[in-house]
This record gives structure tokens, C-alpha cells and sequence, in this order.
């Protein structure tokens, strides 16, 4: 039996637009998810993490960016490069 995983997406079907990185981090922060061009075979995309309640030793946590790594998992804290903030080809995912 195959059983989707909840951070799956089928990103040829699921892509909206191509935008620059400005106008990505708005669709983070209105709770979308985005992804660049080229990280379409690997199933990467980005999402805008809120801290809730969380602590760590006593100390509250912040909002962060996530990244969906290509081995299912969520890294927080995720940075992005100069080639980053000035690529035109990201997209915006359904």
C-alpha cells in the first residue's frame, strides 16, 4: 500500500506562477507555500514556520522559514543565498 505523506506534492501539477524573491516572502507570509525552478525534482519547497508557544530552555522561539528537504523532512532556519534573493524563477505552490 501506498501512503502519501502529508509534505508530498506533485510540483508539476501544483505550480501557479513564477515570482521574485520579494514577492515569495509575501506568499510566506500570508501562509503559502513556494519553491524555486530548479528545485522541482527534489520535491523541495518552503514554508513559513510560527513559533506558537514553543520554548527552548526558557527561551521563546521566533518565526523561521522551513524547508521540506528532499528526504521528507523539515528543517527550520532555513537561509537563502544571493542567487537566492535574485532569481525571478520562483513559484508559488497550490
Amino acid at each position: 500500500m501506498n501512503v502519501s505523506h502529508p509534505f508530498d506534492y506533485d510540483l508539476e501539477k501544483e505550480v501557479q506562477s513564477k515570482i521574485n524573491f520579494g514577492q515569495a516572502l509575501e506568499v510566506l507570509k500570508n501562509g503559502g507555500k513556494v519553491c524555486r525552478k530548479g528545485w522541482n525534482g527534489k520535491g523541495m519547497w518552503l514554508k513559513l514556520i510560527h513559533s506558537g508557544n514553543a520554548m527552548f530552555d526558557g527561551f521563546d522561539m521566533q518565526d523561521c522559514i522551513g524547508m521540506k528537504t528532499a528526504d521528507n523532512k523539515m528543517q527550520p532556519g532555513w537561509l537563502a543565498s544571493q542567487n537566492d534573493m535574485l532569481s525571478e524563477d520562483w513559484e508559488v505552490l497550490k
